[in-house]
């Protein structure tokens, strides 16, 4: 049965229950301010989910990034089918071993499928038709729970380190404690204390992260918890750039400023009469002024003779020209 509407009187949860309760196959897709989302269901169970750009393929590349893989070239590619294609693809091909692809195509679920829960007034639409069987799902009632839990510890997370918050690690990843075969998905926690590498807010680690918004800052908890990072008094890593390339435009600034002063001084000591460049050099000098003063007599003398420049046979002192 195909339904369509504005949640309201019926939220997400309450569509969802009645989907579980007639055993439902088909896609619910939400439209939330210009955001896409959408819920597979197969026999009332969720077996896919995407949240806007986000989807389980998308999350688990980052997953395999996290893991040291080179994800781009190989993993990428368009052949790739939506859903829990690239985890089978990374199954069979051994990148991922059997339990960690179920845990992880689990934990994706949870992670996109709860974040549609946050949006309120959306619009929706369910079309019925029932797909393949799904190797792995999650219950309705799971998620609901799931995204009750969320909401409820969100905005304490968010209050204790804000988006803006800026990090900085405390201490080395040897202390970590992880064993040999372990991979970032046992443990969250040590895959963002990776990340914070360096100065970054929290707002610049998130989209690098394969984890959902709330298990990130659920982990960002636990490492506070333990003093293993902490906020940095310090700016973020994109405005340390455009601070370092302002300090470098201020030190032109000042080094024209310095410049201009010299071109404009040396300009005014050769309008000088004597010596102008020694004049200029030594002008702080008490004994350059006495020689300055003795100098500029004989000019003084003429002045008060009414004589603007000495005579052609005049006898210029000793003084003026070999100094005291």
């Amino acid at each position: 049965m195909a339904i369509a509407g504005v949640f309201g009187e019926f939220d997400l949860a309450g569509i969802l229950q009645m989907l579980q309760g007639q055993r439902a196959g088909g896609r619910l897709l939400l439209n939330h301010e210009g955001k896409q989302g959408v819920l597979t269901l197969a026999h009332g169970r969720i077996s896919d989910a995407r949240c806007d750009d986000a989807g389980v393929n998308t999350m688990c590349l980052r997953y395999l990034a996290a893991k040291g893989l080179d994800v781009q070239p190989a993993w990428s590619r368009q052949g790739v089918k939506a859903g829990a294609g690239l985890l089978v693809k990374a199954r069979e091909a051994k990148v991922l071993r059997e339990d960690e692809a179920q845990m992880l195509h689990r934990q994706l679920l949870l992670d996109l499928g709860t974040q549609l829960f946050e949006w309120e007034k959306a619009e929706f639409r369910f079309i019925p038709g029932e797909g393949p069987a799904a190797e792995i799902s999650i219950g309705v009632d799971e998620l609901t729970l799931e995204a009750m839990r969320r909401s409820d510890e969100l905005p304490i997370f968010v209050k204790e380190i804000p988006a803006s918050a800026v990090l900085d690690r405390k201490v080395d990843l040897e202390r970590f404690p992880v064993k040999e075969d372990d991979v970032p998905l046992h443990h969250p926690a040590r895959h963002v204390l990776e990340l914070v590498d360096g100065v970054s807010s929290v707002e610049e680690l998130l989209p690098r992260s394969w984890l959902s918004p709330f298990r990130f800052r659920e982990a960002l908890h636990h490492l506070r918890l333990r003093d293993w990072i902490e906020e940095a008094d310090q700016v973020s890593v994109h405005d340390a750039q455009e601070d370092e390339e302002e300090g470098q435009g201020g030190l032109w600034r000042a080094a024209a400023i310095l410049a201009g002063v010299a071109v404009t001084s040396l300009a005014l000591a050769l309008a000088m009469r004597e010596r102008p460049v020694v004049a200029f050099l030594g002008a702080g000098n008490p004994a350059a002024q006495v020689r300055l003063e003795v100098r500029a007599r004989p000019a003084a003398s003429w002045q008060r003779a009414g004589v603007g420049k000495p005579p052609v046979t005049a006898v210029v002192p000793d003084s003026y020209t070999n100094g005291p």
